[in-house]
C-alpha cells in the first residue's frame, strides 16, 4: 500500500473525522453540536488520484468499530434510486411530506454516508437534492463525497440549474473542500494489462475471438435467455450462461435502461461482456452518459467486464470540450480489464 504527498491533506482530514466520530460515540460533542466545525468532506480531482481507494480504506477501517447508527457506503446514483423509491412509497401511503419523511428515516439509521462519484445527470435528482441534503445536514448526518468536479462545476448547463444552485452553496457552507491534484492516473501505474478483456477493433476476426471468450467461461452449457425485473419492468437478455451475460452496446446503453436497471444487471450477473462499442463521439451523448453510469456501477459492485471496441482504450471517446467524465471511465476500464482486478 503506497500513499502520495498530494493525498496528505485528505489523509489528515479523514484522521480528524475518525477522531470526531469516536468522540461522538461517547457523546462528547453533543453539547457543542451547533458550533461544530465542518466535519463533512467533499473531495474532487482528476481520475486516478486515489479518491475512491482512500475513502474505501477509511470506510473499512471505521466500520470495524461499533456505533449506535450505521455507516453507508454507496454510489451516488444508487443512493438516488433508493431515495426516489422511498419517496414513491411514501406518496402511495398518502404522506403530506414524503421527502421530509425519507430524510428523517435516513438520519435515524445512518450517521455517516459516503458517496463515490457525485454527479447530477437527471433533472429529477437536481430538483430534490438541495432539500434532501439540507435536512440531512441539519439532522447531524456527516458526508464524505468524491467527484471529478469542483462544486461550482456540478450539473453545469443542466436543465433548470437554478433549482440545483442551493446544493452547491450547501456544499461550500457545510463541507471541507479538498482537491487531489495528481499529475498522472495512478491506475495506469504498475497494472499488468491483458488483451483478452479489452479487444479492438470491430471486425470479423475480433468478433469471433470475443464471442469465443464468452463461451469458454462455461463451455459445458449453451447460452439461454434470462429475464430480470427492475421496478416492475421485465428486461430480457438473450445470451446468458449462469452468471455471465453477453450484450450489445446499442442494447445495454439504449434509452430503455436507467441507473436502477444497471444496478439489477450488476447484482444478477457477475461477468458482463459488452460488444460492438463504436467510437463514442458527440453524436452519441445519451448513450455515452448511460455507458459511464453502467461502468461506475459495475466498478462499485466489483463485476468483471470484457469489452470489444472500435478504438483503443485511450481513444474510445471523442468528446472534447464537453463536460463528460470520460477520463474516469477510461481509467476504471483500464483497472477492470487488468489481471489484478478481482484477484
Amino acid at each position: 500500500m503506497k500513499f502520495y504527498s498530494f493525498q496528505s491533506n485528505l489523509i489528515i482530514s479523514l484522521d480528524s473525522l475518525f477522531n470526531t466520530l469516536i468522540k461522538s460515540k461517547f457523546k462528547v460533542l453533543n453539547i457543542f453540536r451547533k458550533k461544530a466545525k465542518k466535519n463533512s468532506i467533499y473531495i474532487y480531482g482528476k481520475p486516478g488520484g486515489g479518491k475512491t481507494f482512500l475513502v474505501n480504506f477509511f470506510y473499512l477501517f471505521i466500520k470495524s468499530y461499533k456505533f449506535r447508527k450505521e455507516f453507508l457506503r454507496v454510489h451516488f446514483q444508487e443512493f438516488m434510486v433508493m431515495v426516489h423509491e422511498e419517496i414513491n412509497l411514501k406518496r402511495k401511503k398518502k404522506s403530506n411530506n414524503p421527502l421530509d419523511e425519507v430524510a428523517s428515516d435516513i438520519s435515524k439509521k445512518f450517521s455517516l454516508i459516503i458517496f463515490d462519484e457525485l454527479e447530477i445527470l437527471d433533472i429529477a435528482d437536481a430538483m430534490i437534492v438541495s432539500k434532501l441534503f439540507y435536512q440531512l445536514f441539519d439532522k447531524g448526518v456527516i458526508f464524505i463525497i468524491t467527484s471529478n468536479y469542483y462544486p461550482e462545476e456540478l450539473y453545469k448547463n443542466g436543465l433548470q440549474r437554478s433549482q440545483f444552485l442551493p446544493f452547491i452553496n450547501l456544499i461550500n457552507e457545510r463541507m471541507q473542500i479538498l482537491e487531489l491534484n495528481n499529475k498522472e492516473d495512478l491506475r495506469f501505474i504498475g497494472i499488468i494489462k491483458t488483451s483478452k478483456k479489452f479487444i479492438h477493433p470491430l471486425d470479423s476476426c475480433t468478433k469471433k475471438i470475443f464471442y469465443k471468450l464468452f463461451r469458454k467461461l462455461n463451455i459445458s452449457q449453451n447460452p439461454k435467455e434470462k429475464k430480470i425485473i427492475s421496478l416492475g419492468r421485465e428486461i430480457k437478455f438473450k445470451e446468458t450462461i449462469i452468471d455471465s451475460v453477453f450484450v450489445d452496446f446499442n442494447f445495454i446503453c439504449s434509452y430503455k435502461f436507467s441507473p436502477n436497471d444497471y444496478i439489477k444487471v450488476a447484482e444478477t450477473f457477475k461477468i458482463i461482456f459488452i460488444d460492438n462499442i463504436p467510437l463514442l463521439g458527440r453524436n452519441r451523448l445519451n448513450e455515452i452518459r448511460r455507458f459511464i453510469i453502467l461502468i461506475d456501477i459495475l466498478y462499485e459492485k466489483k463485476n468483471s467486464i470484457y469489452i470489444r471496441c472500435e478504438r483503443k482504450l485511450l481513444q474510445m471517446f471523442d468528446v472534447k470540450k464537453i463536460q463528460i467524465p470520460s477520463q474516469r471511465t477510461v481509467s476504471r476500464i483500464s483497472e477492470m480489464t487488468s489481471r489484478e482486478w478481482n484477484n
